[in-house]
């Protein structure tokens, strides 16, 4: 699951439809900062969640949220 985000993604929509439809469905997905590390690199906790704060406290995300 981890490492197929993206159909993932679909299938849960595809599911979940409904809940997508009413806006009740979001997708926390830091776009920025975490492209080099790897799930093998699961020691880089630090950075995993500096970043994840972040993404999370941006304006638009916020608003999201």
């Amino acid at each position: 699951m981890v490492t197929e985000t993206e159909s993932t993604e679909k299938r849960f929509i595809a599911r979940w439809a409904k809940h997508f439809d009413e806006k009740r469905y979001f997708r926390f997905n830091v776009e920025q900062g975490l492209q080099v590390v790897t799930l093998a690199e699961y020691k880089e906790q630090g950075k995993i969640e500096a970043v994840t704060g972040e993404y999370l406290a941006h304006q638009s995300q916020k608003s999201r949220v």
